[in-house]
């Protein structure tokens, strides 16, 4: 279930999850799929960009980038903030 946490977890862990999670929902599906063919499943990127029927170019720039998108908004959002290394 998305945006689980265990009953016992304290408020700011429930916060961080909620948080995270509008984080990534809010940045797109096909750079979510990108993201996690990449450096999920550690696809190599020729695999990645034939899975998704997009050039190689495309592929190779879109991971990053969304990368530091997600990164930006963490260092962003309080609840996230301690998460993300300076």
């Amino acid at each position: 279930m998305a945006g689980a946490v265990l009953p016992g977890a304290a408020d700011e862990a429930r916060e961080a999850v909620r948080a995270l999670t509008d984080c990534w929902t809010s940045l797109g599906a096909e750079d979510r799929s990108l993201f996690v063919a990449r450096y999920v499943e550690k696809m190599e990127m020729t695999d990645v960009a034939a899975a998704h029927k997009m050039s190689l170019f495309h592929c190779q720039a879109a991971p990053s980038s969304f990368a530091q998108r997600v990164d930006s908004r963490m260092k962003s959002e309080p609840a996230l903030a301690e998460y993300v290394a300076c």
